[in-house]
């Protein structure tokens, strides 16, 4: 073979290389879907001092208001910065609403949104899975709420809607270790003792005699962290 058919297969050979590049390019990304959206019940439980609740042990978040909490999200491709995001929308009640802070929507890493939700990427694991975080204003309902993350394509003009997660429950109480809660409380080994310790005693008798019995008040047990939030959503319509 002479150098002159030799160079001519180099060049063809070059030529379907770009290509079949020009073509990887020009065909479009598959749609962005979650796989995988990890709420981190215990880690967040631990950080939040709602680790005893029986709802974190069976898989739901337990988190505190005015306080950050984080999420795994894993992808079905690479999340891709400039093209790909995530808007969260968080309801509560029966009739969600704006006005009563009772719906919220953010996009994730939006920091000129008016909502002071919000939601930013912490760090990055793999190209499709990243981790998150959640910050809830200290003056939000304590409520038992619905999350759903729907993920969206960024263009010029518009959030495009691709697909939506599952709807997951959680529940966010008052925080009385921020120091922007209104039932903030400073004395931390205090705190242990009036909201972590479930038992304690009670008293009974007259001024002349009173006496000491152990009492167990099981506010971790099933169903009462419920039971609790539905009294209180009642008597005061949500307007915690």
């Amino acid at each position: 073979m002479d150098d002159r058919n030799k160079d001519l297969m180099n060049q063809q050979h070059s030529e379907q290389i770009i290509s079949e590049k020009i073509d990887e390019y020009a065909t479009p990304q598959e749609d962005l879907k979650i796989i995988v959206l990890d709420l981190l019940p215990v880690e967040n439980g631990f950080d939040h001092h709602t680790i005893k609740f029986d709802a974190v042990r069976n898989g739901s978040l337990v988190v505190r208001r005015g306080q950050t909490f984080d999420l795994l999200v894993k992808f079905n491709r690479e999340f891709v910065m400039q093209k790909d995001s995530l808007r969260f929308t968080f309801e509560t009640g029966n009739e969600p609403s704006p006005v009563r802070g009772s719906y919220i929507e953010c996009l994730l890493g939006n920091k000129e949104n008016q909502s002071r939700w919000r939601v930013m990427i912490k760090k990055r694991i793999a190209e499709d899975e990243i981790v998150l975080f959640a910050y809830t204003p200290p003056d939000c309902l304590v409520s038992n709420w619905k999350l759903t993350v729907e993920t969206v394509e960024l263009t010029d003009e518009f959030v495009n809607p691709i697909s939506r997660s599952k709807e997951i429950h959680l529940f966010i109480l008052f925080n009385p270790w921020c120091q922007d809660d209104s039932v903030y409380f400073p004395d931390n080994k205090l705190l242990e003792e009036y909201v972590n310790n479930d038992s304690g005693v009670i008293f009974q008798g007259n001024y002349k005699q009173i006496g000491a019995k152990p009492w167990f008040f099981g506010q971790f047990e099933e169903g009462i962290l419920e039971a609790s939030l539905y009294c209180m959503q009642k008597g005061f319509n949500f307007k915690v």
